[in-house]
This record gives structure tokens, sequence and C-alpha cells, in this order.
């Protein structure tokens, strides 16, 4: 029971605490206001030593009974009566700032009292308070605990995503330097003299090359759709079938070039165009 209380009286105490350092702050502010007031009280005649303009007129008109009393101006009575109340209010106010402060620091000396009671508790006392409410604590260490396991899952498949993405940038990245070095030896734009000038062992080496970034862009790509098995449903419609069509067509289309050209029988490879242009749209770019 004694930690029941101490831990939310502590809170508190903690409260009050910072409360009294905003009071005390509002306090000095007004208490400036307030000699700042009384200061420019003399200028606006409110020295109560300083005889008033009725009663020097009243004097001096003694021998003259019937002479009437000339009256204040109207805007001299309006600041005296507004410094006046200004000056009542910012009293009043600090002495209610005052009070407040006062209260808070009562109130902070009962309940530290409570931090010294806590220490007493922990360090000697037997802890029979987490014993009466087993069932409490069980129940809270299952709450967290499916917390947990939901915070990891989380984790898991984030790392997940984040590896399949770099899987599949990498694919395009290969797949493109694949097709570059293709279109820089099949280009139809490429000129009869380039064609002609070109010696075979270097036309090999060129296929070769592209067949080599082509395995790497499918290597890549297979890493991606392996990691991404166990969590299909989370992608779109529109992504898994971008995934299968890339894995009917494959990424291999330059090194089966490779193979039909320079080791390998034409009719064994199914390479079209269809099946390149198929690469190129449904790999993502970013």
């Amino acid at each position: 029971m004694l930690l029941l209380l101490a831990y939310p009286r502590l809170a508190v105490a903690d409260n009050v605490a910072q409360r009294i350092k905003e009071v005390q702050c509002e306090r000095g502010e007004c208490g400036q206001e307030l000699e700042t007031a009384r200061k420019m009280a003399p200028q606006r005649g409110l020295r109560k030593k300083r005889p008033s303009l009725l009663q020097i007129l009243s004097k001096e008109n003694q021998s003259v009974p019937h002479l009437p009393i000339q009256p204040l101006p109207d805007w001299a009575t309006t600041e005296i009566v507004d410094a006046i109340k200004s000056i009542h209010e910012l009293e009043r106010r600090y002495a209610a700032l005052t009070q407040q402060v006062e209260t808070l620091e009562l109130t902070k000396a009962k309940l530290d009292s409570c931090y010294d009671a806590l220490k007493i508790a922990l360090d000697n006392s037997p802890l029979s308070f987490w014993r009466s409410n087993e069932d409490e604590v069980i129940r809270a260490e299952k709450s967290v605990s499916i917390r947990e396991g939901y915070y990891h899952d989380c984790v898991a498949v984030t790392n997940t995503f984040k590896r399949a993405r770099i899987a599949v940038q990498s694919a395009h990245h290969h797949y493109k330097e694949a097709m570059d070095i293709m279109d820089s030896v099949c280009s139809p734009k490429r000129s009869a003299l380039a064609s002609i000038m070109g010696d075979e062992q270097s036309k090999e080496q060129t296929y070769r090359e592209a067949g080599q970034w082509a395995q790497k862009a499918q290597i890549c790509f297979d890493e991606c759709l392996r990691v991404l098995q166990p969590h299909v449903v989370l992608l779109r419609q529109e992504e898994v079938e971008d995934c299968e069509q890339l894995k009917r067509a494959g990424l291999l289309q330059a090194l089966r070039l490779y193979e039909l050209m320079y080791g390998g029988k034409a009719l064994n490879f199914g390479i079209t165009r269809e099946h390149g242009a198929a690469c190129c749209v449904h790999l993502p770019t970013d």
C-alpha cells in the first residue's frame, strides 16, 4: 500500500515543484510592474503630501466666500483614477501570487517526505504488494509480451522490405547495364562501318560481358522474390502482377543471346523482343 501511495505523490511533488518556478517567475514580473507603477505615481498627482488644487483654491478664497471653487480638469481626474486602479490591481495580484507560492511550498514540503518513505520501503520493507496483486502483474506481463512481439514483427518485416528494395534496385541497375551493352552492338542505328570494323573476338567479349550483367540482375531479382515470399499478402495487386511477369520473362536475355551466338543451339533459347520489353516495363526504378 505504501508503494501505491508513494509513486503518485512523487509525481504530484514533481509537478508542484515545476509549478512553483512558474508562479515565482510570474510574481517577480508582477512585482516589477508594481514598483514601476508606484514610481510613476507622483508624476500623476498621487503623492498625498502635495496639496491638491482644490485645497489651494479653498484657502485662497476664504476671504471671498461667494467665489465658486474651480473643479479639476476631467483628464487629470481620469489619470488619477486609472493610476489608483492599476496599483490596487497589481497589489492584489502580487498578494495572491505570494499566497499561492506559500501554499505550493507547503504542499511540496509535505510531499517530499514521500521520497524518503519510498526509499525506506524499497531498501528495507518486504514487497508484499506485488504478491497481493499477482493476477494483475501476470496480465501486465502478457500485455507487454504481446506488444513486444508486435514490435519485433514490425522490425523484421521492415528489414525484409528494405532488403527487397535494395535487391530489386540492384537488379534494375545490372539489367540496364546489360541492355546498354547489347544496344551498343545490336542497335539498328549502329553504322555499317562500325559493324564491319568490329572484329569477332571483340564482339564475343561484349556479348559475354552483357551476359554477365544479366546473370547478376537475375540473381538480385531471385533474392528479392525469396525475401518477399513470406509477405506476399502485404503487396499491392499490381506489384504481384509485376513479379509474375518478371518471373515468366526472366532477366537473362543477354546471356541467352551470347549462348545462342557463341555456344548453344538456336532452338534451345526463347529470345524475343517482347521479353526484353516486359523486363524494362515491370522492373521498378525506385
